[in-house]
């Protein structure tokens, strides 16, 4: 038995288990409704007969239901069965089955491919974990541009920005508990390149590896010579480059003969510019299944049907460069961001950009769905804080989100959902 196991596809044995779940589901439902059909159908006749039977105008024909001849039962079961037909209808579509937090995406299969599972960590940070479900067992988990402690650029003051939820060593423990292969860096800026954050991580998880914007070298160089590290760790992505994040998971038991590899593959893209106009532009980050990678050169992913997210923390982005990505799932702020704060919007210098930016990405990825960015969400002090100038929360996107969607125009790539995440809790994606 344990060999013929062993020899049946994964994705059969997967494909079996959720019919199996399904079909209890379903045999359950059934039960219930008809269950509460029956007893419906008891409560009412009771009340019916108790009606009848103090009735100052009882006729004959409702005296039956009094007596205890063979006729009386029959009439009585006739009409039990009756209602019984009457009512499965109503109660029925008064049921249902019990729905679990997971989200399938427009792309998916009767059976999920892939899980995606998402933790926002406040700020810029984020934890994915992604789940191959022909094996729920093999998992690749990453933590992107992480923040644990206060955010002050070096003066702090002049401007301090602190978490709102989460507290430096519950965020800490969630990277660490969730056991990241890789992290991910889009600029070296210190929201998005840490160092008092990385520098705990850089001690505490050794044998984890950085993928890193260019403008992130110097701060991890001097990371990883300082904590023990090497710079074999360091993985530097210019636009249009890729490389392959697998992480092999051992068996239950621990032992790493059985074990198997999730692989990803994560492609730098074009992201945000920080600086003068000449300035070279920071990364933007295309994470998709190796069986459905994007081409070094154009990062053409056109028929991708599997895994396939994209991150860019600034929303600025343009099109021509993202033209021919496709993805399943976006990441993308939805407040806008501009400084400074005293001068009309006009003339204001845009540091992430909003709602309809994120928009205008998803519907050139033709993404289904939307997961917002809170990366502005912070409780900010200091003389410096009144320059920066925010617009837009979730809420105003939600409804942009659902006038693109009843727009036939706009809505030729299918409708968008947007996936609201709470702090520390992970919302889960099937694919």
């Amino acid at each position: 038995m344990a060999a013929r196991e062993r020899d049946e596809d994964p994705g059969m044995k997967a494909e079996t288990m959720v019919g199996r779940v399904r079909a209890d589901a379903r045999r359950r439902s059934d039960f219930d409704c008809r269950a509460n059909v029956i007893v419906l159908s008891v409560t009412m006749s009771r009340i019916f007969f108790f009606a009848s039977s103090h009735s100052d105008y009882e006729t004959r024909s409702l005296r039956i239901f009094r007596t205890n001849t063979m006729d009386a039962m029959i009439t009585r079961l006739a009409l039990l069965f009756v209602a019984t037909c009457l009512l499965n209808p109503i109660v029925t579509s008064l049921s249902f089955v019990p729905q679990t937090t997971t989200t399938t995406t427009a792309a998916s299969k009767s059976v999920t491919q892939s899980t995606f599972k998402y933790t926002h960590l406040e700020a810029n940070g984020q934890l994915w974990q992604i789940y191959d479900n022909a094996n729920a067992d093999a998992s690749l988990s990453i933590v992107i541009d992480p923040m644990a402690s206060q955010l002050d650029f070096g003066v702090p003051w002049g401007y301090r920005a602190n978490k709102k939820s989460l507290s430096t060593e519950r965020t800490l423990d969630l990277i660490y508990d969730a056991r990241p292969t890789h992290c991910l860096l889009t600029m070296g800026l210190d929201d998005h390149t840490h160092t008092s954050t990385l520098r705990q991580l850089v001690r505490r998880l050794p044998e984890m590896k950085y993928v890193i914007a260019p403008s992130c070298v110097d701060k991890m160089h001097k990371l990883l010579s300082r904590g023990g590290g090497t710079d074999d760790r360091l993985i530097v992505l210019d636009h249009g480059q890729s490389c392959s994040l697998s992480c092999n998971t051992a068996t239950a038991d621990g032992v790493d003969g059985g074990a198997t590899t999730t692989s990803m593959m994560v492609t730098a893209t074009k992201g945000a510019l920080v600086g003068p106009p000449w300035q070279k532009r920071e990364n933007g980050y295309l994470l998709t299944s190796s069986s459905s990678s994007a081409n070094s050169k154009n990062y053409d992913d056109s028929n991708n049907t599997n895994l396939s997210i994209y991150y860019e923390p600034h929303g600025d982005v343009n099109m021509n460069d993202i033209q021919n990505i496709r993805a399943n799932i976006i990441i993308s702020p939805v407040t806008k961001q501009s400084l400074p704060a005293q001068v009309p919007p006009a003339g204001q210098f845009t540091l992430v950009y909003g709602a309809e930016r994120t928009i205008q990405i998803a519907n050139t990825l033709h993404a289904n769905v939307i997961v917002p960015l809170g990366n502005g969400e912070l409780d900010i002090q200091g003389p410096l804080a009144g320059l920066v100038a925010s617009s837009g929360n979730i809420n105003d996107f939600e409804k942009l989100v659902d006038e693109r969607n009843n727009n036939d125009e706009h809505n030729l790539n299918g409708s968008m959902k947007v996936m609201r995440s709470t702090p520390g809790i992970p919302l889960t994606i099937a694919i």
